[in-house]
């Protein structure tokens, strides 16, 4: 509706001409809408040209000032006339109240908005309820032109907090309270006596009628309390009765909404359902997942992960959740795409699936307009993590695209968490990727501001990702919160590369353990640590603890170039009158070196593409990865010096005669 500027200018008229009673019937007209812009000129015009006097107490004057105000609760107003107005009032000593928050209309609006508005206008201005009225206007809404659900959440959740609302809505009130009490409630900056109020009632009413709730009930009320974090026994009893009642046919949705509050009480406290409940809610996912929206689908997997019965053997996703992801996979927001990455990133068909939509995604960033970016959200740290844990064709081609997107949405950085950053740094870590070193100086005095008031379990994952990238010397605090042993062993290996404040005090506690050893993973670390901090005694006295080669890293058969290549050698050396040739021999107690030559004391390494980051700067792989650095310190610390061969080299040499002139310039270095 537009504002005609003619009857703008014939209400300035009339004041002009002190029409008072024709400028207030054309600025408020007895039915409509109210339009804040013709009121406003209205009364501040009138101020200016009457001014205070006998006028004011005019009873029509009053009558259509209250609608305008009172029963129209602000809307049609923009904030400056609201203000304005009520100082042009004051100054004509009219004491009608004006609301102080402005509601533009929107059109076309539903009566649910309408009810939505009247309710919060109410609550904004701690008013008086009319509880017959406005009963009479929430059924009203609800059973008009349905709204969107933002406003059946405003209104329900407005309903439950002003107390109109009978018992056998108790599931709508739950569930728009969830839905927009929390945010409402941390707006009005803090805690509110009525949301444990409310809940509380809630809680109540459901103990006496929640047999009589039908499925999309049970289901909002569920999904309410898991929001709410609200895991009592009620919410037991909700649960069973959802899952195990056969006569309740829930839709996709509703499956999706049980399946992750089940998920999301296990992540908050711990609690899993009955194994009963458990195969229901699995089979009742599996075979609805396909009929689900993309939001549903995401919840829906997060949750069966969160109750570890997503995977099946070998970590990997049945067939149903799969076809799902690979046919919604372009309508997943970054938060759906989460939430599917937290307990599916082992699964390679997962992340064949979905990198390359991200990678899409990204490279948005470097082609497109600012306004097709993805926008900066926490989710994106988390899968640029998850994605980077797990098998990628291409992991450069991820980084790339990562620092690409990184550069182009700088600006918004500036509300990135310590913990996003600290994310971020894992990721490239594990994508063996150093990015620019401006990104990499970001990220991590970002993330040093709170390390120290890091989880255990993301200041290791940030500590090792440091080490990883070989940022030798950099100063980290320690955590504050208590390590587990085995949080302790990585934290020493990583400070083999780091400067970590206080590791002397995690050593002694560590050597000090003489009933709870370190598992076989971390125990190596600790070793390896151990012996390249030149702590030779140390890491001996925790290899006694330990059975004889039980510590020895396995053969790595994955890599069969690197495999070839050490076996490569072994034959040159050989032909080149190296008698003396050891293969794979265990060194140090936990490495097994690819070849030694016991009598010079040279360990040879074969490095392939894993041994080594590629750098944004420099355009290339020649810097060691930290845990190929830790490696030959704990080589040298015992006495040998390490010779390291790269696949690259290697394969330039074209004849024998080559790959020999190699190995004698790299082992003359090293003989006497």
């Amino acid at each position: 509706m537009s504002l005609s500027s003619s009857k703008l200018e014939k209400i300035q008229k009339l004041c002009l001409e002190g029409s008072h009673r024709r400028a207030v019937d054309m600025a408020i007209p007895p039915k409509g809408p109210v339009r804040g812009a013709l009121v406003h000129a209205m009364l501040t015009g009138l101020a200016g040209s009457l001014g205070p006097g006998e006028w004011t107490d005019d009873e029509h004057l009053r009558t259509a000032l209250k609608r305008a105000f009172v029963d129209n609760g602000g809307r049609g107003f923009s904030q400056r006339e609201l203000f304005e107005s009520k100082e042009a009032m004051l100054g004509l000593g009219i004491t009608i109240p004006v609301p102080t928050t402005a509601v533009a209309w929107r059109k076309p609006s539903t009566p649910t908005r309408i009810a939505a508005h009247e309710v919060t206008t109410i609550i904004n201005r701690k008013a008086v309820v009319d509880q017959t009225n406005l009963a009479k206007l929430i059924v009203g809404a609800l059973e008009g032109t349905p709204g969107s659900s933002r406003d059946v959440a405003t209104l329900v959740w407005g309903c439950g907090r002003l107390g109109v609302a009978s018992s056998k809505d108790i599931s709508m009130i739950l569930w728009g309270w969830a839905k927009m009490g929390n945010k409402a409630l941390e707006e009005g900056g803090g805690k509110d006596e009525a949301d444990d109020t409310v809940v509380i009632w809630c809680i109540e009413k459901l103990t006496k009628m929640y047999c009589g709730l039908s499925g999309i009930e049970l289901t909002n009320v569920i999904w309410a309390l898991a929001r709410l974090r609200v895991y009592n026994t009620i919410f037991t009893l909700l649960l069973n009765q959802a899952v195990l009642d056969v006569s309740l046919e829930l839709s996709p949705t509703s499956v999706s909404s049980v399946v992750w509050a089940s998920g999301a009480r296990m992540s908050t406290i711990g609690e899993l359902p009955t194994a009963e409940v458990m195969k229901s809610l699995h089979h009742l996912a599996i075979s609805s997942i396909l009929s689900m929206d993309p939001p549903c689908i995401a919840s829906t997997i997060w949750g069966l992960g969160a109750l570890g019965i997503l995977l099946n053997e070998g970590n990997v996703l049945p067939y149903q959740p799969l076809t799902a992801i690979e046919d919604s996979i372009q309508d997943f927001d970054m938060d759906n795409m989460k939430s599917i990455l937290q307990y599916t990133w082992t699964d390679p068909s997962v992340t064949a699936c979905l990198a390359p939509e991200l990678i899409r995604r990204f490279e948005a960033s470097s082609s497109s307009s600012s306004s097709s970016i993805p926008p900066w959200c926490r989710s994106i740290a988390e899968i640029c993590l998850y994605m980077s844990r797990g098998a990628l064709q291409s992991p450069k081609e991820l980084a790339e695209v990562i620092q690409l997107y990184l550069d182009k949405v700088e600006l918004d950085l500036s509300h990135m968490a310590p913990v996003d950053a600290a994310r971020l740094v894992a990721a490239f870590s594990n994508l063996s990727y150093i990015p620019s070193h401006h990104t990499l100086s970001f990220l991590i005095n970002l993330a040093d501001l709170e390390v120290s008031r890091f989880f255990p379990n993301t200041y290791c994952m940030y500590t090792i990702a440091l080490a990883q990238l070989n940022q030798a010397g950099h100063r980290v605090p320690l955590c504050e919160a208590d390590l587990t042993i085995d949080q302790s062993c990585s934290l020493i290996w990583a400070s083999a590369i780091l400067d970590i404040q206080g590791i002397d005090q995690v050593i002694r506690r560590l050597l000090q353990a003489s009933v709870l050893l370190p598992s076989l993973p971390f125990a190596r670390q600790a070793i390896a640590g151990l012996w390249a901090r030149g702590m030779k005694d140390e890491a001996e006295r925790l290899i006694g603890a330990y059975a004889t080669g039980s510590l020895t890293e396995a053969t790595d058969t994955s890599s069969s170039s690197s495999s070839s290549l050490h076996l490569d050698i072994s034959q040159t050396l050989r032909s080149m009158g190296y008698s003396n040739i050891k293969d794979e021999i265990e060194l140090c107690g936990v490495y097994k070196a690819d070849v030694v030559i016991p009598d010079l004391r040279i360990v040879i390494e074969c490095d392939g593409d894993v041994h080594h980051l590629y750098s944004n700067d420099t355009g290339d792989s020649e810097t060691l990865i930290g845990s190929s650095v830790i490696r030959d310190k704990v080589f040298n610390k015992a006495g040998w010096h390490v010779i390291r061969v790269s696949i690259k080299a290697w394969r330039k040499c074209r004849t024998s005669n080559d790959k020999q002139a190699l190995l004698r310039r790299l082992l003359a270095q090293f003989r006497t």
